[in-house]
């Protein structure tokens, strides 16, 4: 590893960081800036909503910013708060999928998106072996 000791400090913070990796909700690097961000806090914001919504109609949110600002790592706090059970109410079963990790984001049509969230469906419920879920074979 090359010697960073003569380089100011906003060069090796720069180095040493990895905007497109995206936190866990426990990981201790997580920093939270919702006193910046305003008074709302936008993944408290958005479990509360679907939590609420009605299942015969649905919710759809829209979560955008650039590339590294830290989508991502809200998206697993959201997953973790959406898991917890609230009161006598079992958590949500949520299913991540990230696109970017078979799919050329570059080059994505409307069915491989599809093909793909059908899949992850598929692989992580049948992980779970819920009772009544058979996997589809092909």
């Amino acid at each position: 590893m090359p010697d960073t000791g003569n380089l100011p400090d906003i060069t090796r913070l720069y180095q040493v960081c990895e905007p497109l990796e995206s936190l866990p909700p426990t990981d201790p690097r997580w920093v939270n800036f919702d006193d910046v961000r305003g008074d709302e806090n936008v993944v408290q914001l958005y479990a509360r909503s679907l939590r609420r919504a009605s299942p015969r109609q649905a919710d759809f949110k829209l979560f955008t910013g650039h590339r590294g600002v830290g989508k991502t790592s809200e998206l697993f706090r959201l997953k973790a708060l959406l898991e917890e059970p609230v009161g006598d109410k079992k958590g949500f079963l949520v299913v991540f999928c990230d696109v970017s990790e078979q799919l050329d984001i570059n080059d994505l049509d409307f069915p491989d998106l599809l093909v793909f969230v059908a899949a992850q469906l598929q692989q992580q419920l049948g992980a779970l072996q819920l009772p009544g879920f058979t996997p589809v074979t092909v």
